[in-house]
């Protein structure tokens, strides 16, 4: 299978998972149900499951090429472009790349980005995603 099939196999699991979670979750909803938590529960597992299977093989796949092209033209051309992102989506990114990451990590990021421009834009306008999202990430 090639890449393309396989992102394609890997997207069609995820929409069916997510359509499987919403739909256990509104029944949840609307019973209240231990069966239904079980349900809602299993479901949110295996969207997990594939979503997670999903990044790490997209990760696979392009974290050689950004690293072996990283200095061409087209990747700084690349980086301008995300530097000209909404600064509210930036925020939301920036905390979303940062949640749980390694120090390695954390460097990365700080090396190819201004530090300033992660602490301010990170923390300004990245303080909903770790309200809204990191928190609920932190409880499971």
């Amino acid at each position: 299978m090639d890449v393309l099939a396989a992102m394609d196999t890997e997207h069609k699991a995820m929409a069916a998972a997510l359509v499987e979670t919403r739909g256990a979750m509104a029944d949840l909803a609307r019973t209240a149900g231990a069966r239904d938590a079980s349900t809602a529960l299993a479901s949110f597992q295996k969207l997990q499951t594939v979503t997670v299977q999903h990044l790490d093989h997209e990760e696979a796949e392009t974290e050689e090429v950004y690293r072996a092209k990283r200095d061409t033209a087209e990747l700084k051309a690349m980086e301008r472009a995300f530097g000209r992102v909404n600064p509210v989506r930036g925020g939301r990114f920036i905390a979303w790349i940062l949640d749980g990451a390694s120090q390695e990590e954390r460097a990365a990021v700080t090396n190819s980005m201004p530090g300033p421009v992660v602490s301010v834009v990170g923390r300004i306008f990245g303080h909903g995603y770790r309200k809204n999202i990191a928190a609920q990430w932190n409880t499971a």
